[in-house]
């Protein structure tokens, strides 16, 4: 299930178009392209996390609003649109 997360969460932030992609927004796009598997929050950060190992996203926190933003890297980019 793992890599089927890893694929919708670069096809999910594909579709924000370079703008960044609120970790909740995230989530919820994902977890619907997921269903009807159920992936819990951990398994979504389990795969952020190797996306974000991979180089092909980025993620930013806002310490002020505790929030995380994502976007794709150059790299995650050319990966999604492979897909």
């Amino acid at each position: 299930m793992r890599e089927k997360l890893i694929r919708l969460i670069l096809l999910a932030l594909k579709t924000f178009d370079g703008e960044p992609a609120p970790e909740r927004a995230l989530f919820m796009h994902v977890k619907i392209g997921a269903a009807p598997e159920r992936p819990t929050d951990s398994d979504l950060r389990d795969a952020l996390g190797a996306v974000e190992s991979a180089g092909l996203a980025l993620g930013v926190t806002d310490d002020l609003l505790k929030t995380r933003t994502w976007t794709l890297t150059p790299m995650g980019t050319h990966r999604a649109r492979q897909l």
